[in-house]
């Protein structure tokens, strides 16, 4: 028994903590053992149980516990090398514990958790949670003043020998400079007016900077960060000058701790270098509490490479952000920032002299605020979020400066509100939306830019936006008329005037270099037109009395083009149609731009300007006729009586389809053709004409009939017809007399050609109408056969 005993106090004396089942004395809240001020007690969690129930606090994981008696009111708890755990705090007791404080850790910084308003004399009770060793300490915080300049680490730069710890404040004097030579840490920084901080290594401020003076140097300030409010930098009235030691201007911001950063109070002109934010859903928010507008210099924005925790940036207060690099936002990813929003007083500049990139992925840019560029280059906006998620250039103010391009990428649709292109008489800034669409918001305007008619005084020629791809300008267009001042690819001005007396929609305008017959497709017109097209669509079909006012300058007329006879044309019904009447184009001293205008568009579609000396007649008054000269052959005449490039012969197959049967050129010299189609088979046949003028005006005549009752005994036949399997084909010629038989499809494809067979396997062609095809020494015979299934 005595051996017993003897080995019982030896394990006690040599692990004090634990009981004899190996748990810690202080695993349970009754256990709990004292700290005391100023001393640091060291401690893990190896052989600890969990909590149960949990108090309010984390989960259940290996708990210790610790109580004090609050000497002062107010008292900062420091815990350290904390990982994968929480420290909380409580009054009351044991069975009654009332949560004070909860603070979720993961890391090994020193992390101060601010206690304040407990009533002197009270004990209360700390529970804390790590997977490994942790320290702890009990601090009251201390306002320390510089007694004199000096380095920061050497006591006699302070008043009473104490060199601030990292929860004092610690006051920078007037006319005292305070060297930061090695890492310094403090819980509040004030530089009193005329007092000045040399940064030359790190200075981690845990609660706030309150800055009057001066700091200088190429060092960095971190924010650590105390309690639920983060840390707050006051840069009141001081002057922030630093040379980072990346080589960027600016204070190099570390936040590892803390909830948020807010930068409070800028004024003048500071620069920030913000580099690493790391607290779980962080944010950096910038106030500005005077009244002059702020400018705030940020160099980059970035997170951790390792850290994938959202982190917002919000601009407040009349605070202007100038940016002289890139800003990405993606979400959900571990580069840059996820979330920026910008109060509709302030704005973000981009400045500098190469291409910068706004860019977001997966982000969330809300500005009500203002996008300014100041750049020499072009700033890149480009947005890849899917259709139907986050907004960009939300309700944004637009303003470009002189030689600044912007550039939308992607096929995405960019909105804001007032556009400005700031500084009188510049000439360069330009807006290319590719294959962007930029929605202008109702209401909003687009200054320097007021029409003839529309304002008074013209506008400038060059500040427009270029309509390169398939993006174009989206306004609200009511019966007050709206500008849309584009440009083509090629810098050519096509810029539009649209009114609406009907009901008001979001038009859409881009506009095209070139005039094609087909509207959007086609042969190019080349002769007697402006040469641009304009595509105008609305967001809601029907409803739209819309007047156009097109505006085009001289270097854009085609040969033949007459300003003195002129209208716009409207690409409808599978042709370009000719205004009511044609008008002298009105002249703008102002551009040196012609315009023209035409009311009572209710359907949108391509549009385009031409002229001629006379409206062309319809096609209808070609006086087509057709005649069967044959029981196998037909003949088609007409005589031309208006001025037409080129008429196409058509000859009707079945379910609403054409065929080109012949292209035939025309002139004044020949008015009159005769065309005859041969190899006919039986029954009705049926023919129009196609023409179409060097404008792109588009006619149809009338349709002939001919039906042919005869035999065909003589002609070219094919039987059985519908073929399955194999087709057969009989013809007059002599076979030696036979050059080729060719077999085409409705598309002119040849399908199979020989020149001495009889017969054709379709068993493996698709079903559909073909055409045989027999050349001998008189000509061409042809005849028209269906295979099927």
């Amino acid at each position: 028994m005595k051996h017993f005993y003897l080995l019982l106090f030896f394990l006690l004396a040599g692990a004090g903590f634990f009981t004899a089942s190996g748990a810690p004395v202080n695993d349970d809240c009754s256990g709990a053992l004292p700290l005391t001020m100023n001393v640091e007690v060291t401690d893990n969690t190896l052989t600890a149980t969990a909590s149960v129930p949990v108090p309010a606090c984390g989960t259940a994981n290996a708990d210790v516990w610790y109580s004090f008696q609050a000497p002062v009111s107010d008292l900062y708890l420091i815990a350290k090398d904390v990982s994968a755990g929480s420290v909380s705090v409580y009054s009351g007791s044991c069975a009654g514990l009332s949560l004070l404080q909860c603070k979720p850790l993961s890391g090994y910084s020193a992390t101060p958790i601010s206690l304040t308003g407990l009533s002197v004399g009270n004990t209360y009770f700390v529970r804390i949670v790590s997977s490994y060793s942790f320290s702890l300490q009990l601090k009251e915080q201390n306002i320390i003043t510089s007694m004199q300049s000096g380095n920061w680490n050497d006591a006699s730069t302070w008043v009473g020998g104490v060199v601030p710890s990292l929860v004092d404040t610690a006051i920078i004097a007037g006319n005292h400079t305070v060297t930061i030579a090695a890492t310094a840490e403090a819980g509040k920084v004030i530089v009193q007016a005329n007092g000045n901080i040399t940064l030359n290594d790190f200075l981690v401020v845990h609660d706030s900077l309150n800055n009057m003076g001066t700091i200088n140097g190429g060092g960095h300030i971190g924010f650590g960060g105390f309690g639920d409010t983060g840390p707050v930098c006051f840069l009141n009235s001081g002057n922030v000058n630093l040379n980072a030691a990346t080589g960027d201007p600016g204070i190099s911001v570390y936040s590892t701790g803390g909830l948020k950063i807010l930068l409070d109070d800028i004024t003048g002109v500071n620069n920030f270098n913000i580099k690493t934010i790391y607290p779980d859903n962080g944010s950096v928010t910038v106030k500005n509490r005077n009244t002059d507008v702020a400018t705030l210099q940020v160099h980059r924005i970035n997170k951790n490479s390792f850290d994938d925790v959202p982190v917002n940036f919000v601009l407040e207060d009349a605070v202007k952000l100038k940016i002289s690099g890139n800003i990405t936002f993606n979400q959900g990813m571990s580069s840059f920032i996820d979330t920026f929003s910008v109060a509709p007083t302030s704005s973000i500049i981009f400045s500098g002299y190469d291409n910068q990139y706004l860019t977001v992925t997966n982000g969330v840019f809300i500005n009500t605020g203002t996008l300014k560029t100041e750049l020499s280059d072009t700033l890149f906006i480009k947005m890849t979020n899917p259709p139907g998620a986050n907004p960009v250039l939300a309700d944004s103010l637009f303003e470009i400066s002189e030689y600044s391009v912007v550039s939308f990428d992607n096929e995405n649709l960019y909105q804001c509100r007032n556009i400005t292109y700031y500084n009188d008489g510049l000439q360069y800034a330009k807006v290319l939306l590719n294959n962007s669409d930029l929605k202008v918001l109702q209401n909003s305007v687009i200054n320097q830019f007021s029409l003839v008619g529309g304002g008074g005084g013209g506008f400038i020629p060059f500040n427009l936006f270029y309509t390169n791809g398939s993006g174009g300008l989206i306004r609200y267009v009511t019966n007050t008329p709206v500008d849309y001042p584009v440009y083509t690819s090629m810098e050519k001005p096509a810029t539009v005037k649209i009114t609406n007396s009907g009901t008001g929609d979001w038009i859409k305008v881009i506009a095209r270099d070139s005039c094609r017959t087909n509207g959007t497709s086609g042969p190019a017109i080349t002769d007697s037109v402006v040469n641009q097209t304009w595509h105008i669509t609305e967001a809601v079909n029907g409803g739209s009395n819309l007047t156009l006012a097109f505006y085009w300058s001289a270097g854009n007329h085609t040969a033949g083009f007459n300003t003195s006879q002129c209208a716009i044309s409207h690409y409808t019904n599978g042709a370009w149609d000719v205004s009511p009447a044609l008008v002298m184009a009105n002249y703008d001293n102002a551009t040196g731009w012609y315009y023209v205008s035409r009311n009572n568009i209710t359907s949108l579609s391509p549009f385009r300007v031409s002229s001629a000396t006379s409206v062309p007649l319809p096609l209808t008054s070609m006086k087509l006729t057709a005649a069967a000269v044959s029981n196998s052959e037909i003949s088609l005449a007409t005589e031309v009586i208006t001025d037409k490039d080129i008429i196409v012969v058509l000859e009707y197959l079945s379910a609403g389809k054409w065929q080109d049967l012949t292209t035939l050129q025309f002139s004044t010299m020949n008015r009159q053709f005769t065309y005859f189609h041969n190899g006919l088979n039986k029954g009705n046949h049926q023919y129009r004409l196609h023409a179409i003028d060097n404008r792109g005006a588009s006619h149809y005549s009338h349709i002939a009939s001919v039906n042919l009752p005869g035999s065909n005994d003589g002609a070219l036949r094919v039987y059985p017809n519908p073929a399955h399997t194999m087709l057969f084909f009989s013809c007059p010629a002599i076979p030696d007399e036979i050059k080729w038989i060719t077999v085409t499809d409705l598309s002119g494809k040849t399908i199979a050609e020989c020149n001495n067979c009889t017969s054709f396997e379709v068993a493996k062609w698709p079903a559909g109408i073909y055409f045989l095809s027999v050349e001998d020494k008189y000509g061409i015979s042809k005849i028209k056969f269906v295979v099927s299934k």
